[in-house]
């Protein structure tokens, strides 16, 4: 139970981290409209990951995260802001890198305690700082 609070606690967090900082990186202004279209993103984004957790677990989730999550924000930033694929490939890969770091913490933590527990909330905690 603790996992899955946890699990799904740091996915939103850096669900929303990452699509504010792809839509930045990509030079979308935060005017009302967009920040409407970022949270209609994050809201259909995030519905789709817990349908896929809820039936099919955390492994098919990982697995299919390039799909549900860089894809639609990929043809969000092409289709409605008539972004270049360039700018929208970049913005994406770009939001990626700077959530990795946060992961690496997680992973350090993890091979420290020995708990997946303590890996997401050291994720939450340097996801937040940076």
């Amino acid at each position: 139970m603790m996992n899955d609070v946890l699990f799904f606690s740091y996915y939103i967090i850096i669900l929303l981290y990452g699509v504010l900082l792809t839509f930045s990186f990509a030079g979308v202004k935060f005017t009302k409209v967009n920040l409407f279209a970022s949270a209609l993103v994050f809201t259909v984004c995030g519905m789709f990951q817990i349908v896929l957790y809820v039936f099919f677990g955390e492994n098919v989730v990982w697995e299919l995260y390039p799909l549900i999550i860089h894809l639609p924000i990929v043809l969000v930033l092409l289709s409605f802001y008539k972004k270049r694929i360039s700018t929208a490939l970049a913005s994406v890969c770009l939001a990626y890198l700077c959530c990795q770091p946060a992961k690496w913490v997680g992973v350090i933590f993890e091979e420290i305690t020995g708990s997946v527990d303590m890996a997401y909330i050291a994720r939450m905690v340097a996801l937040i700082a940076v």
